[in-house]
């Protein structure tokens, strides 16, 4: 083992020595800065992979000269960052090394970055950095979302402007910037932090520093001392509870402070002194009780200010004094129970003031007359109650939001003083009532919500004082009654809601003076009756919703007086029977009577509405549709009569209808489809057929010529299609059948839908197709199948070209039943990989003389899987562009002349059937096939003749009960590159049968009865074998070595059992144990070193060139070599005659290998000489 060792280790040397290809992990990428890109590294790979790098040429639109670039790091883990090796002509920018895992980084690691800007190393695992020298240039770096804890010693980085240390665990960062004299913005949030450092004091070009989401428990006077330039000063959500006067003293470019989410308990006056720029200043969220007079004096450009969420009580005379400039005041959610007058002195030009949340309970009249200017104001989720003139002085209010506080009557003149108001919100009070003049000097108000009060009438003259109102919402009250003139004045309204009231009655005139309403609500009430003059004065309205009601009683002519209404919508109603003349002479365009309880409909119900478009008549019960129901509709175009319980459709049931576009009859027990069930549609283009039909007549579709979309037909149960059942749908591209079950397809069943392209089958059966049962559909490309991944490989349902019916539980396909189908041109099937017909998993029993005739163009035929017994002679003989065809997992016995006419047939599989013997001349006709798969069937013997000469590669006769194959049995088919004859009863096998096969290159003869095999003898007769299996046959454990050897030898590979279950193997080859093991005697292999150590000399011979002579010490080296092993081998031989089999084998191996790796690197050293 001791030289075998040496010669393995010596080949292994050569094979890492010679060369290989390398897959570099970076790469250029184009960009606004040119980048170079390293993925999938390690802190080992990486500088190895830029030296392989930087060895290649960068692409053709890289210079290194005028452009910038960047560098970056991705999808890798480097722990350590050592110095990174990058080429000088490079002078990088930027450099990202993001979400890398770093734990520590060198010092030097960026000594060779002397230009860079830029450097982000967030999302590590730093705990400290440093950095010497080499950055002096840098910008900006980026440390955060690491786990720094000590301050970064970055004394030297004295041109860094932007520093992000946030999401750390950093404590203090006291002289963390004593030296970065250049530094604009410094972030710190999320850290640790209870001071604000010492140093910060030395910055003075600092414009930004956010040290929020820390525990800095108070602020000092010299924390922000020298910052002159700082413009945003953000310490939001921290511990602050003091602040020491003079602390923003000398912040004269301060523009933002954000102290919001402290723990602020009280503010000396002047704490804001010396910020003449601010202009936000945010002390929401904290622990103030009251904010005293003055405190906002010196911030006159302050534009917004937010208090919210402070225990302030109350307001103090002056308390906004000084913010002359503002513009939003934010005081929500503060306990201010009482707004008293003068409490906003000094807001002249406030917009927006919101106090939301506050449980105020009490406003006094002239609270808010000194907010002249204020636009909005939102007082919504208080206890107040609505007082007069306790809007007095807000001459600009637009917006008003009152909702969430708890009126029950809104007094008159209630809204004084709110002249310019647009928008009052009012919603979710608990009004009961309106006072007379309630919203008198409402003169511009647009927009009125009183949705979800307590509201059970609408008074006389209840919503006087609004001329300009628009839109008024009373939803989800308790309305009962509306007298009349109850909306007189409101003649600007277009819209009114009143969804989920209690209305059980329409008055008269309950809606006079709304002359100029488009849209009424009147859903989800309880309206029994509409009085005559209900509508009137509603002489533009467009849009009625009286949906969900309980009407039983439309009395003729109730819509009569809406000359304008366009969209009427009565559903969810108990209508009942809808009488003759019900709407008159109207301009409704879309009726929607769905779910309202119709039982009838009587003959002219429908009379007047000359201009409708669309009626929705689903969920009710007619359960019969009589002749001239719908007479008079010319221009509807969309009939939906979905779930109407409709059993029968009486001929005639759509006269009129000459206009009608899409019909919808989906969910009705309809049953029948009688013949020309559709009469008097001849515009129809959508048909959506109801479920569950048991029969369609022929000539049912009669008179569609023009519908053109997809037609449904599903959960039928259909006995029969027959002859003409889709005659007339001339237009229809597509027909869908879905969880369908189908007796017969009769002659003809498809005739008359001259534009099918293509039908669907999802989950449906057929027991019998007819003679031409798919005959005139000449444009049909595919008959599909929803259920193709069950019966396919392919990972699409293909279409053009493709007939499947898989899965279907067809029983019988008669003689023809595919005749006049479709004949494909060029155009149908390019691009498409082939044409087929699926028949597989059906219960087809037999296949007559000439089934196939109409399918001469298909190119692969499957029926797998079937009850095939009977194949008649000429089954196919009418595909002559047959390549595929699949019998496999049947029942087949005879196929005597069954292949006749398959000239073109390249793929025969017989897989699983009962074949016991195969007829003469049964493949003669196959003149093109190629793979021939009998495996799984029952045949014991192989005669000569039995293939005759046709161009197969491979032939399957796996898994029979062979155990005689007469020479001559493969004569004539030595194309051959693949026969496998295991799992069967061989005994003996005479390898001479082979010979013919001089191109085998793959041989299966495992699981037979084998005791003995010729190994030499079947190298010899078939040279080009590549592979060969021998396991479990009955060859015994001690001839194997010497069986294996040879194949190795000849570099046959053999099939080996990883998890081997028989009782013997050797090398994983299945063996019969004998007795004892014996050793392969070495000295027979003595001949074959000799031939190969002759082989060598020609080999070195063939280097030797009059040009190099006896001084080419290359070749002196090899020939030494050489001989050293080839004297090995021989002193291992003669010394130990009984060496293994792998031993001698493994020897072989690696001298073979090894001289040819000595000749690849002879050549590379010459040619290095020559140069």
């Amino acid at each position: 083992m001791g030289t075998i060792s040496k010669v393995v280790l010596w080949m292994l040397i050569l094979i890492s020595c010679s060369e290989g290809i390398e897959f570099s992990h970076c790469v250029w990428e184009k960009g606004f800065c040119k980048r170079i890109r390293c993925a999938d590294v390690d802190g080992t790979t990486l500088n190895t992979n830029l030296a392989q790098f930087w060895s290649k040429p960068p692409p053709k639109w890289v210079n290194d000269k005028g452009d910038c670039y960047t560098f970056e790091i991705v999808k890798s883990k480097v722990p350590t960052l050592s110095k990174l090796d990058v080429d000088a002509r490079y002078e990088f920018e930027e450099a990202r090394l993001s979400s890398l895992q770093i734990m520590y980084v060198n010092e030097d690691a960026f000594g060779a970055f002397g230009k860079l800007k830029r450097l982000y190393l967030d999302d590590n695992s730093l705990s400290n950095i440093r950095f010497d020298g080499g950055l002096g240039s840098l910008e900006e770096l980026s440390l955060e979302v690491n786990n720094l804890e000590r301050t970064p010693d970055l004394s030297g980085l004295l041109k860094l402007k932007t520093l992000n240390l946030e999401s750390n665990k950093l404590s203090s960062i006291d002289g963390l910037t004593c030296n970065l004299l250049a530094l604009e913005k410094l972030t710190v949030r999320f850290n640790r932090l209870t001071t604000t450092g010492s140093c910060l004091g030395y910055n003075r070009n600092l414009s930004i520093l956010h040290l929020g989401y820390n525990r800095i428990p108070a602020l000092t006077k010299d924390g922000f001392a020298n910052l002159t330039s700082l413009q945003v000063l953000d310490l939001d959500h921290n511990e602050i509870s003091t602040i020491e006067h003079g602390t923003f003293d000398g912040l004269t470019s301060l523009k933002s402070l954000y102290l919001q989410h402290n723990k602020l308990v009280h503010l000396e006056v002047d704490v804001f002194s010396g910020l003449p720029q601010l202009t936000l200043l945010s002390i929401a969220h904290n622990l103030i009780e009251s904010f005293e007079p003055g405190l906002f004096a010196n911030l006159s450009r302050v534009l917004n200010i937010y208090l919210r969420n402070n225990p302030v009580s109350m307001f103090k005379t002056g308390t906004f004094r000084g913010l002359e400039s503002i513009y939003s005041l934010d005081l929500d959610s503060m306990p201010v129970k009482e707004i008293k007058p003068k409490a906003f002195a000094g807001l002249h030009y406030a917009n927006l003031l919101t106090l939301s949340n506050c449980n105020i309970t009490k406003i006094h009249p002239h609270a808010f007359e000194d907010l002249p200017e204020a636009v909005v104001l939102r007082l919504d989720s208080n206890q107040f109650q609505l007082a007069s003139n306790m809007f007095v002085g807000l001459r600009k209010l637009t917006n008003l939001a009152l909702h969430g506080n708890v009126f029950t009557v809104i007094p008159p003149h209630g809204f004084n003083g709110l002249g310019e108001l647009r928008n009052l919100r009012l919603q979710n009070l608990g009004i009961t009532r309106l006072e007379l003049e309630a919203f008198k000097g409402l003169n511009q108000l647009m927009y009125l919500n009183m949705s979800g009060n307590l509201l059970e009438t609408m008074q006389e003259n209840c919503l006087t004082g609004m001329p300009k109102l628009q839109i008024l919402d009373l939803s989800r009250n308790r309305i009962k009654w509306i007298w009349g003139n109850a909306f007189h004045e409101l003649h600007g309204v277009y819209q009114i809601e009143l969804v989920g009231n209690q209305v059980a009655r329409l008055n008269p005139y309950g809606f006079d003076g709304l002359r100029n309403l488009t849209q009424l609500d009147l859903s989800g009430q309880s309206i029994r009756v509409i009085a005559p003059e209900a509508f009137d004065g509603l002489e533009r309205l467009q849009n009625l919703s009286l949906q969900g009601n309980d009407i039983a009683d439309l009395p003729k002519g109730t819509f009569a007086i809406l000359n304008r209404l366009d969209k009427l919508d009565l559903s969810k109603n108990n209508i009942g029977n809808l009488r003759s003349g019900t709407f008159g002479s109207s301009s409704i365009t879309a009726l929607n009577l769905s779910q309202s309880g119709l039982q009838a409909i009587e003959p002219g119900a429908f009379g007047g509405l000359g201009m409708l478009k669309s009626i929705d008549l689903a969920g009710n019960n007619l359960k019969r549709l009589r002749n001239g129901t719908f007479s008079g509709l010319g221009t509807l175009k969309s009939l939906n009569l979905r779930n109407l319980n409709i059993g029968i459709i009486e001929e005639g049931a759509f006269a009129g209808l000459d206009g009608l576009v899409k019909l919808f009859l989906k969910d009705n027990p309809l049953g029948q489809l009688k013949a020309r069930s559709f009469v008097g549609l001849p515009s129809l283009q959508v048909l959506i057929l109801p479920d569950g039909l048991t029969a369609i007549e022929a000539k049912a579709f009669e008179g569609l010529g023009n519908v053109s979309s997809s037609i449904i037909v599903h959960n039928a149960q259909l006995s029969t299609v027959e002859a003409d059942t889709f005659s007339g749908l001339s237009k229809v591209m597509f027909l869908i059948f879905r969880n369908a079950s189908i007796g017969t397809i009769r002659t003809n069943g498809f005739r008359g839908s001259r534009r099918l392209q293509g039908i669907t089958f999802s989950n449906c059966t057929i027991n019998t197709m007819e003679n031409r049962a798919f005959a005139d559909i000449g444009t049909v490309t595919f008959i599909a199948n929803e259920n193709f991944r069950k019966c396919s490989n392919r990972p699409v349902m293909l279409r053009n070209g493709h007939y499947t019916f898989c899965q279907m539980g067809l029983k019988e396909i008669q003689v023809g039943a595919f005749q006049d189908i479709h004949l494909h041109t060029e155009s149908d099937t390019k691009g498409i990989p082939e044409l087929e017909l699926n028949l597989n998993f059906n219960e087809l029993t037999t296949i007559y003389t000439n089934t196939f005739i109409g399918m001469e163009h298909i190119e692969e035929l499957s029926i797998n899987d079937n009850e095939l017994v009977t194949i008649e002679e000429n089954a196919f003989s009418t595909l002559s562009a047959l390549k595929r065809l699949n019998l496999a997992n049947n029942y087949i016995q005879n196929l005597k002349d069954a292949f006749l006419g398959l000239g073109k047939l390249e793929t025969l599989n017989l897989d699983n059937n009962n074949i016991s013997s195969l007829h003469a001349n049964l493949f003669t006709p196959l003149t093109e096939l190629r793979f021939l798969n009998l495996g799984s069937n029952y045949l014991t013997e192989l005669a000569a003749g039995d293939f005759p000469k046709i161009p197969l590669r491979t032939l399957d006769l796996g898994n029979n009960n062979i155990s005689d194959i007469a020479n001559g049995t493969f004569d004539q088919i030595t194309t051959l590159d693949t026969l496998n004859i295991s799992f069967n009863s061989l005994e003996r096998f005479d390898i001479g049968a082979l010979s013919p096969l001089q191109k085998l290159k793959t041989f299966l003869v495992g699981v037979n009865n084998l005791r003995e095999f010729d190994a030499l003898r079947l190298v010899n007769t078939v040279p080009k074998l590549e592979l060969i299996d021998l396991n479990d046959n009955e060859i015994p454990c001690n001839d194997l070595p010497h069986i294996l050897t040879v194949f190795k030898t000849h570099r046959l590979e053999y099939v080996t059992n990883t998890e081997t279950t028989s009782v013997g193997n050797f090398d994983r080859v299945a063996c019969t144990p004998s007795e004892s093991p014996q050793m392969l005697n070495a000295s027979i292999y003595k001949s074959v070193l000799r031939k190969i150590h002759g082989k060598l000399d020609s080999v070195l011979d063939s280097l030797r060139t009059p040009s190099e002579g006896p001084t080419d010490t290359n070749s002196k080296a090899i020939q030494s070599k050489i001989d050293s092993l080839f004297s090995t081998l021989q002193s291992s031989a003669t010394r130990n005659e009984s060496v293994s089999a792998f031993q001698v084998v493994l020897i072989i191996m690696c001298v073979v290998i090894c001289v040819f790796q000595l000749y690849s690197v002879y050549k590379r050293c010459r040619n290095t000489n020559r140069s």
